[in-house]
């Protein structure tokens, strides 16, 4: 099974919201394959860098 997460969070919004999400995702990834999808923009990317640091998978949106 694979489960999608749209969540974005960075150095200035959101960040404890992603960090939320992936306490949730690390007790799914115990039976299914858990993929963040995220927009890609400056404001996000340490929110981006914090998800693949956790060796999650994430896809990009464009910001557009």
């Amino acid at each position: 099974m694979k489960i999608l997460i749209r969540a974005n969070g960075g150095a200035k919004i959101g960040m404890g919201h992603l960090m939320r999400c992936t306490v949730l995702a690390d007790q799914l990834r115990e039976f299914a394959t858990v993929v963040f999808v995220c927009e890609s923009n400056d404001e996000f990317k340490s929110g981006i860098d914090f998800l693949v640091r956790k060796n999650y998978q994430v896809i990009l949106l464009d910001s557009d």
